[in-house]
């Protein structure tokens, strides 16, 4: 311990002896926090300096470089060499290099909340703090003293001028902005990563993934760990033939880490059936009205989020009471199904275009399902937004085209793996039970807020919610009016969604999403007004866009040409109230499920009456 506390002393010393490394660290400080510092406005904005941490890491990889570049000029490899405790150098030399990084990382961490606290005057909560260090430490210190071992390591290898070029590539190549750019494939290049692999998704995405640390970073972090002390002690220290060899062991089998680890730094964002556009829910799959003749009641969840990609699943049990043995279930094609039983017996079915098909032995029982998911978008490593008005569940057909005309209360009782940071339209009955009645189950995940009947992420104002409350109100009374319809949602509670871009409601429950500026219009009108069926025809109609180019190449898809031109004709003959008693006659009578057919001859008889 000693020989350890004299050779970080004497680091220290040599340090201090080059002021120009100094100068630099103390320099790169100052412009990280004055050139951004007008985008600060919370300390949730902190991720966005991606690229000033970026430049800070090739700041520590030249230093790295520069480290091994002195040595060798001043010969002092050799020197350390011959010396009886040249390992205890080496390794001292490590614990230098990590007291140097934090010790810069801590004055850089004090000095962003100095800046935040005294000069912005934002003020932040005890678990705010905790998340941002945890996250800094992560993705600030720890690459910082990751870039100095590759820097020496480098130029060790490579000890001229040329090393430099190199280090700029690697640098360019294990940065966050090969993730922006992927040249490397997501399932290796997140391992190579040297700060934060999600960077652009939890900007542009993942609300709720911002500044924290999931358990695959634990994972990758260990894994870089292992690879450059290995490296750098077979490079350096001086070992028995023993020792080389469980240290190339060693190396080998931490490169196997990203093949059998169960947790993974990235987000894999393959993300295949997660739209809300429930219109599109079923592509192929007829319903068959029989078929959702049934009710549904007493759902028992057991959920596990694996926290890991989108890694999420359940069983559930469920008491069904049908009309017919043939039943058809809405259910999310991202959802796999595992095994389905009715009455503890296996039942077979088929699971495709968001349908499962399965034929009852009896007509009332218990209903016991399997699912598990990798891809479903709206689950992330530390979050999750599960809402009531989406099939992530199984729901009747009915229920899921239109969650607001056909929903129905259930009793539901679920017990998750964790109920941290979980919110929820039921009761939470303790540490891991959910229990009550509603519309559907909606589980959200995350940091949200919640204030009257409102819940909503934290970087959302009530303001704002308020403002997407009153235009969806309005454009619904616009719908209204050109349907004389009378459709009106009570919101009694209003959700803002985070990864969810539409409007949908239940007879209780309005989910919005954050960003009021996405028009939200058609998904307010398919989402609450039709009940699935081909309503292409009539949405075209109804939104004026008959016309168009794209409108006309997508119905030319399902409708042949001569039709939409006689469609087109006709709507062009049409007077404006000609056009919207016909609109109002589909949707009162089919409900926008209008034929082609019907289309035509309702236009014909119209354009007769003058």
């Amino acid at each position: 311990m000693i020989i350890l506390l004299s050779i970080l002393k004497y680091e220290i010393k040599q340090f201090l002896r080059r002021p120009i490394w100094i100068v630099l660290f103390i320099v790169s400080i100052i412009f990280c926090i004055v050139l951004p510092r007008e985008n600060f406005t919370d300390i949730y904005d902190l991720p966005s300096m991606v690229y000033f941490v970026m430049c800070i890491n090739l700041l520590y990889l030249f230093y790295g470089a520069e480290e091994a570049r002195f040595e060798q000029r001043n010969y002092l490899d050799e020197q350390v060499r011959n010396l009886p405790y040249q390992n205890k150098y080496r390794l001292g030399k490590l614990l230098y290099w990590s007291l140097i990084s934090f010790t810069y990382y801590l004055i850089f961490f004090v000095s962003i909340l100095s800046y935040y606290l005294f000069y912005l005057q934002v003020g932040f909560a005890l678990s705010t703090f905790q998340t941002t260090f945890v996250y800094t430490f992560f993705i600030w210190f720890i690459p910082f003293f990751f870039s100095t071992i590759i820097g020496y390591i480098l130029y060790s290898l490579l000890p001229n001028i040329s090393c430099y070029l190199l280090i700029i590539i690697v640098w360019f190549l294990i940065m966050p902005y090969n993730s922006m750019l992927g040249f490397i494939p997501t399932s290796l290049g997140a391992w190579l990563i040297n700060g934060d692999p999600n960077i652009t998704k939890v900007i542009s995405v993942y609300d709720m993934e911002i500044m924290k640390v999931n358990r695959g970073y634990y994972v990758q972090r260990s894994f870089m760990l292992i690879i450059l002390v290995c490296l750098y002690t077979l490079l350096t220290f001086n070992l028995k033939k023993v020792g080389r060899y469980s240290l190339v062991l060693l190396l080998l089998f931490s490169l196997c880490i990203p093949y059998f680890s169960p947790f993974v730094p990235q987000i894999n964002n393959r993300q295949t059936n997660s739209n809300i556009g429930q219109k599109n829910f079923f592509t192929e799959t007829v319903l068959l009205e029989k078929a959702t003749d049934y009710t549904l009641n007493n759902y028992i969840f057991d959920i596990n989020h694996h926290y890991s990609k989108h890694n999420l699943s359940y069983k559930v049990k469920i008491n069904v009471s049908a009309d017919n043995s043939d039943i058809q279930l809405a259910l999310l094609d991202d959802f796999k199904v595992k095994d389905i039983k009715f009455n503890n017996k296996n039942v077979t079915y088929i699971h495709q275009d968001n349908i499962i098909a399965l034929s009852l032995p009896e007509l009332h029982g218990e209903i016991t399902l399997t699912a598990e998911t990798e891809t479903y978008d709206a689950i992330a490593p530390t979050s999750y937004e599960l809402i009531a008005t989406t099939p992530w569940y199984p729901m009747n057909p009915k229920e899921a085209l239109n969650p607001y005309k056909n929903g129905n209360v259930e009793s539901y009782q679920i017990n998750l793996s964790e109920l941290s940071s979980v919110t929820t339209n039921l009761e939470i009955a303790n540490d891991q039970k959910l229990q009550g009645e509603a519309y559907g189950p909606t589980i959200l995940k995350g940091n949200y807020k919640e204030k009257d009947n409102y819940l909503y992420p934290y970087s959302v104002e009530i303001e704002e919610i308020q403002i997407n409350k009153e235009r969806v109100f309005n454009e619904i009374e616009n719908i209204n009016d050109r349907l004389a319809a009378n459709l009106a949602p009570s919101c009694e509670s209003v959700i803002v969604t985070t990864l969810y871009p539409a409007f949908s409601a239940n007879p209780s429950e309005c989910y919005l999403y954050k960003n009021e500026d996405i028009n939200q219009s058609n998904n307010i009108f398919t989402n609450v007004y039709l009940n699935g069926g081909d309503t292409s025809l009539f949405e075209a109609i109804f939104n004026n866009v008959i016309e168009h180019e794209s409108w006309q190449n997508y119905l030319k898809r399902e409708y042949d040409e001569e039709t939409i031109t006689r469609i087109t004709s006709y709507y062009k003959r049409l007077s404006e109230e000609q056009r919207t008693q016909l609109i109002q006659k589909w949707y009162k009578e089919m409900e926008g499920t209008v034929s082609a057919e019907q289309m035509i001859q309702d236009m014909e008889d119209k354009y007769a009456e003058g």
